[in-house]
């Protein structure tokens, strides 16, 4: 009984971490595509090439070091993205994205980044995340002007939950935003289509005169 307890628990944990994960940065994503001048289509792309490549890496790595390892995009990254990308095209991206990515292998193979991060001060990296994120903070309380029913019950839920159920703080959060704007009508499936994404091959490019 105590093993059918433990993993329960472990995929409970494991369904928040990933539900937490794609709502908390899905609509970044969607706002990415967009200021870079791509189609609502593609956010389906992306965000299908997303799931399959951090599902299949995290499963891949947890049962080859036997520890959960959760493979995710980065929130931080996504907010300051929307912020930086007006003026650049899709291609200019996918070019900034490969060089990111190569430059964020080498640091985690050679132990560069762990070294710069240790010289700057935890207070400091916290201070550049709130920098990145709290204008998307204050937005939760501009909306209480036009939904203060909604927001005000969320923001119940959430401080309920970490004193009382803080595993399931996020998710109750989650459930209930959601199960409100479906009673209050702000959710709309009467234009919902089902569709196979499909791929598209966009050619990375590399303007250095940006710099």
């Amino acid at each position: 009984m105590a093993g059918i307890d433990q993993l329960v628990s472990r995929v409970m944990a494991g369904l928040v971490a990933v539900i937490i994960g794609f709502t908390s940065s899905v609509a970044l994503i969607y706002q990415v595509v967009i200021v870079l001048g791509g189609r609502p289509e593609l956010v389906a792309s992306w965000i299908l090439m997303l799931g399959l490549v951090m599902g299949s890496t995290s499963i891949i790595l947890s049962y080859y070091y036997k520890v959960p390892i959760l493979i995710a995009w980065s929130t931080t990254g996504a907010a300051l993205l929307i912020s930086t990308a007006d003026g650049y095209n899709l291609n200019e991206a996918v070019g900034a994205f490969m060089l990111c990515a190569l430059l964020v292998f080498l640091s985690g193979m050679t132990g560069w980044f762990e070294k710069v991060m240790n010289r700057i001060p935890s207070e400091l990296a916290c201070a550049m995340l709130a920098g990145v994120l709290v204008t998307f903070g204050i937005d939760v309380f501009n909306f209480m002007n036009e939904l203060p029913l909604m927001i005000g019950l969320m923001v119940l839920v959430y401080c309920i939950g970490k004193r009382y159920f803080a595993r399931f703080t996020m998710l109750s959060v989650l459930i209930t935003g959601v199960l409100l704007a479906w009673n209050m009508g702000h959710i709309d499936t009467s234009n919902l289509q089902w569709q196979a994404s499909s791929f598209a091959y966009i050619a990375p490019s590399f303007n250095f005169q940006a710099f």
